[in-house]
């Protein structure tokens, strides 16, 4: 007959921090890793703080659209570089930024990515290693830097979602001295639009 053995609680205790410490080891030094590398290669253009170096001449990755959504965007900027102008959050910026794929491992990128994707008002998904082989694979024949318009065809920056939507735009064509009653009013033309943005110069020729 088998005999259940019980620790003391004391030691159920110890064996439990000590099992949740083992399984947490790796990816604080992983996250370590990433700040660390980020430091060492990132951080002279872009800030200590993903703010953008030299008052903002070099583009931000605090919550920057670049970093988030697909990670196989920033991995083919690191692995390829890249130069051209490049809208970052409303503002251009035309500097070149240099391939990092020779000199970086792919753990390293993955390391790296994952420190700037979840860091920096970042809310994004860590980079696994597997993702950065496939990369590096998917443009190993690649020889030049990437420019935004290209890369941007394979991997689209995520779309930013609007707080107002539903808008409905109707425009009257008329002279009114009190409000008029707009049910009894030909509208000359509209707009509806369900992510909040809405542009007067859609709305020629909608009737």
């Amino acid at each position: 007959m088998m005999k259940r053995i019980s620790l003391p609680t004391h030691m159920s205790k110890s064996v439990l921090i000590l099992a949740l410490a083992a399984w947490l080891a790796p990816s604080v030094e992983a996250k370590d890793e990433g700040e660390r590398l980020f430091k060492q290669n990132c951080s002279a253009c872009h800030g200590m703080a993903g703010e953008g170096a030299a008052n903002g001449i070099f583009p931000p990755l605090a919550e920057s659209p670049w970093v988030q959504g697909d990670p196989d965007r920033a991995i083919q900027v690191l692995l390829h570089g890249l130069e051209g102008p490049i809208d970052v959050n409303g503002k251009v910026y035309d500097l070149a930024m240099p391939p990092q794929g020779a000199m970086l491992k792919d753990t390293d990128i993955a390391a790296v990515l994952s420190h700037v994707r979840r860091s920096f008002g970042n809310k994004e998904s860590a980079v696994s290693l597997q993702q950065v082989v496939e990369a590096r694979k998917w443009s190993s024949e690649r020889e030049n830097p990437w420019t935004a318009e290209e890369l941007l065809k394979h991997f689209p920056l995520p779309k930013i979602q609007s707080p107002i939507q539903h808008l409905l735009m109707e425009v009257y064509h008329g002279e009114w001295t009190l409000m008029p009653k707009f049910a009894d009013i030909e509208r000359s033309s509209y707009e509806e639009e369900h992510h909040g943005f809405i542009s007067l110069r859609t709305l020629e020729g909608k009737k």
